[in-house]
């Protein structure tokens, strides 16, 4: 960017719009005044050193600061007075977003796609989702002055929800045209679902997902996005109204079960059947996760296990296999009683494929418990079904595991039990034994006799009992 001097101020051709003659005027700081600051008479543009390294060369806040600091030799400001900067900006572009959400959001397809998935719209509405069918943020940031604009490009772009076309070389004069530099990032017709997190003064958004309304045929479109640089190893979606409901009813001595989900319509189902659900937004659990449930566990007021932990995701193979990742990392925390909803899927197909479409059928609360506790398994059920190289729990129901060769069950079994002592860590294997001792199951049965030192294949009572009722059915009927 070329300037002139004239008098002691400094003019230039003005990046923002196409200028043909100087008339972007550069000012010094004022001693007791003004800071150094930009201003153009033809289109309104200004701001300050910040603003204009942004625009001229395309970088965002810090790399602006940066490339002033490199090429002046001024120091920058690291700490709070930067940090503070950055905060206003992004809050200042999350209102607008919201805002344009809001006023771009499609009501009466939001019905629609909630009716088609069964879902209560005012509960998904409260929620913060929005329909959004069309780009919003970038045609509305088109209209507004230059100055505004600019202030919130910075806050947008950081937050993922726009994003950036052209390289910093081709932005020079294009600054009239927004919609050749800058996209929305949800801009293909989506549901918008904000994602909160926590800190000391309460929940606010730490990100977006954008659900596709209408599923791609050709696979061309991806089902979710979520905005680029949210971290979601790091929250649990659905936590800020799972989390005070578990440690209202725990202070109040009751018991409390809290489901652990893959994706955000599945923990908005549990929601809507009277559960608290969190998604980990993936089959993972990230540190940042499982430092979330170890504070919910620590706010236990009691030391008894009051606290469930259920593991519920998805009925394919993946789902499995994060399931078993899960147990593993929650095993050693203390203060829970772990479980698995183990549906089995591959003797049940139609059972459904996730927590969303098995309790769609579902009306009440009182119903879903019902559901949820028909497949309710001890989390070490997991263990024992992977061991034999099943991928769901029909393979550890009594008909299957006593059809399995003796040899194969107690290299599972042993297997598994070896993973219990080494994830449960040195906590007591007494709430494992309670939870296999609750359960009228030969695998179960086999398990305890395991971990309590003894060998697994002395035949117990429930093994008796299977394989005599297979005796007599094989017998001939008196009538013939």
């Amino acid at each position: 960017m070329k300037a002139e001097r004239r008098g002691h101020q400094l003019r230039a051709l003005c990046p923002f719009h196409q200028d043909s003659r100087p008339s972007l005027n550069i000012y010094p700081p004022e001693k007791g005044g003004a800071p150094a600051h930009f201003h153009c008479f033809s289109c309104g543009a200004h701001g300050n050193a910040i603003d204009l390294v942004k625009e001229v060369n395309g970088y965002d806040f810090s790399a602006s600061v940066d490339w002033l600091a490199r090429n002046f030799g001024i120091q920058p400001a690291h700490g709070d007075s930067q940090s503070r900067e950055r905060q206003v900006q992004k809050v200042s572009a999350l209102d607008f977003a919201l805002r344009q959400f809001e006023v771009g959001h499609d009501a009466a397809g939001f019905r629609n796609w909630c009716s088609s998935r069964g879902f209560d719209h005012d509960l998904l509405k409260e929620k913060g989702l929005r329909l959004v069918g069309a780009p919003v943020l970038v045609p509305a940031l088109q209209k507004l002055p230059i100055g505004e604009r600019i202030e919130l490009l910075d806050g947008l772009l950081e937050l993922g929800l726009i994003r950036r076309l052209r390289p910093s070389a081709f932005v020079a004069q294009l600054k009239l045209k927004l919609g050749e530099q800058y996209q929305d990032y949800f801009r293909d017709g989506r549901v918008v679902i904000p994602v909160y997190g926590s800190d000391r003064q309460g929940s606010k958004i730490v990100g977006f997902a954008g659900r596709l309304v209408a599923d791609s045929l050709d696979g061309a479109a991806a089902k979710y996005m979520l905005t680029p640089g949210f971290k979601k190893s790091n929250y649990l979606f659905n936590a800020e109204s799972a989390f005070p409901k578990i440690v209202e009813e725990l202070k109040d001595g009751q018991p409390s079960t809290l489901y652990l989900v893959e994706g955000f319509l599945d923990a908005l189902r549990l929601e809507a059947r009277g559960q608290k659900a969190v998604a980990l937004m993936g089959t993972s659990l990230g540190e940042g996760q499982f430092q979330q449930l170890a504070a919910l566990v620590s706010a236990s007021p009691s030391k008894a296990t009051s606290l469930t932990i259920a593991i519920f995701l998805d009925n394919d193979p993946a789902g499995f296999d994060g399931s078993d990742r899960l147990a593993r990392d929650l095993l050693g925390l203390i203060g829970t009683d772990l479980r698995w909803i183990g549906a089995p899927w591959r003797n049940l197909p139609e059972i459904g494929k996730d927590p969303d479409s098995c309790l769609l059928g579902v009306n009440d609360t009182a119903g879903a418990k019902i559901w949820l506790n028909t497949y309710e398994l001890p989390a070490e059920g997991i263990l024992v079904a992977g061991s034999v190289g099943g991928k769901d729990s029909s393979v550890i129901q009594d008909g299957s595991w006593t059809e399995l060769p003796p040899i194969a069950r107690e290299r599972a079994l042993h297997r598994a039990a070896v993973a219990i002592r080494k994830f449960t860590g040195k906590r007591s294997l007494d709430i494992t034994f309670d939870r296999l001792s609750g359960l009228d199951s030969i695998w179960a049965e086999e398990l305890l006799r395991v971990l309590r030192g003894g060998g697994a294949m002395t035949t117990p009572k429930r093994e008796v009992e299977v394989i005599f009722k297979g005796y007599m059915k094989g017998l001939p009927s008196r009538e013939t």
